[in-house]
């Protein structure tokens, strides 16, 4: 399709006893034509990419019970569905069985899929402690759906080792932390950007029950806010673990 259009816009240039204006105006056209086209290709391309991708569920068990599986059913079958058309649902209840030395404490389950699960491991968890946390611009980064692959946040803490965390901005947006979503704490009330980079299924329990709502939140904003508390799978909405802005 490519090579056909050049060879269009090439006739084009050749026309002889046509008006000047005529030929630039299809040119124009032809130019135009191209671009979609080749618009189209790249959207194709990056969905085929996308495609070829592998996603990660991450779930806590507790003493052998797994939590808010609901949650992470939801998500799971809803990128299944957005990337691949599935119909067919994956009911995690019945397919995760923990084992019998992973039924004390807290345990890390990782669910790696594509159309069906591929992999799933039982990992003790550890815990992390963040006592400093800075602001950071990043470049756009794509994670509405919880890849495996995670390099744009790995580089980011590489780049800025004084931190232990860090609060992305996206276009002077605040988004996420790199392993969590966030939440801020006004002295009365609880708000989460509602520019998230991932819809985490904490965030969206803590929207459900009423304990946080969404705010458009700017990097200039956070001046009003006095800490900060990271939110995800494991780290619950806390006074006691948030930072102070």
């Amino acid at each position: 399709m490519v090579v056909l259009l050049w060879s269009l816009l090439d006739k084009s240039h050749r026309v002889e006893g046509r008006p000047r204006l005529a030929n630039h105006l299809r040119f124009s056209f032809l130019n135009q034509l191209f671009m979609q086209n080749l618009e189209y290709l790249f959207k194709k391309s990056s969905l085929n990419l996308q495609k070829n991708m592998r996603i990660l569920e991450t779930i806590q068990i507790q003493n052998g019970e797994i939590l808010q599986i609901s949650y992470h059913q939801a998500r799971m079958n809803a990128a299944r569905k957005q990337l691949w058309q599935c119909d067919n649902v994956i009911d995690l209840a019945s397919t995760l069985v923990v084992p019998a030395e992973h039924q004390n404490g807290i345990v890390r389950c990782r669910v790696v899929y594509q159309q069906e699960i591929e992999e799933i491991q039982f990992i003790p968890y550890q815990w992390k402690n963040i006592r400093s946390i800075k602001v950071v611009e990043a470049p756009p980064i794509d994670y509405a759906i919880k890849w495996l692959e995670r390099d744009a946040f790995t580089q980011l803490l590489q780049e800025n080792p004084e931190a232990d965390e860090l609060i992305i901005t996206q276009n002077g947006w605040v988004s996420d932390a790199t392993i969590a979503n966030l939440a801020f704490w006004d002295g009365k009330q609880w708000f989460t950007p509602n520019t998230p980079l991932l819809k985490g299924t904490k965030r969206q329990y803590l929207l459900d029950t009423h304990q946080i709502k969404e705010k458009a939140i700017r990097i200039e904003d956070l001046k009003h806010f006095e800490k900060v508390c990271l939110i995800n799978t494991f780290r619950d909405l806390s006074h006691e673990v948030a930072i102070s802005l």
